[in-house]
């Protein structure tokens, strides 16, 4: 499994976050797994509680 960096997760969700582009389209610019970044994007949006019973 790739390792990413925090600042490449924090980049890629935040530039989908923004609404400009789509999940595909920012995968591919920051060179990431585009199903990765759907779990991102979904953790981003979990409170402290909610990830630690989630993960």
């Amino acid at each position: 499994m790739t390792k990413y960096s925090l600042e490449t997760k924090l980049a890629a969700v935040n530039a989908y976050l923004d609404g400009i582009e789509s999940f595909k389209d920012i995968a591919h610019k920051h060179n990431v797994n585009m199903t990765m970044l759907k779990k991102w994007v979904l953790l981003k949006g979990m409170s402290p509680v909610q990830y630690r019973t989630h993960a």
